[in-house]
């Protein structure tokens, strides 16, 4: 996300790609996220 906040300084006439990136960014690192931390827990047995 850092690297598209820099381009934006950069070239500041494509802000809005830029800022659909930042935001797709987000959204895929939270999603990720929630996938990786179900993934990785373990299903407890029910006695």
């Amino acid at each position: 996300m850092a690297i598209v906040v820099g381009l934006l300084l950069q070239i500041p006439r494509e802000w809005p790609l830029l800022i659909l990136a930042l935001i797709s960014l987000a959204i895929w690192n939270t999603i990720l996220g929630y996938v990786l931390a179900y993934c990785s827990t373990e299903e407890q047995p029910h006695d």
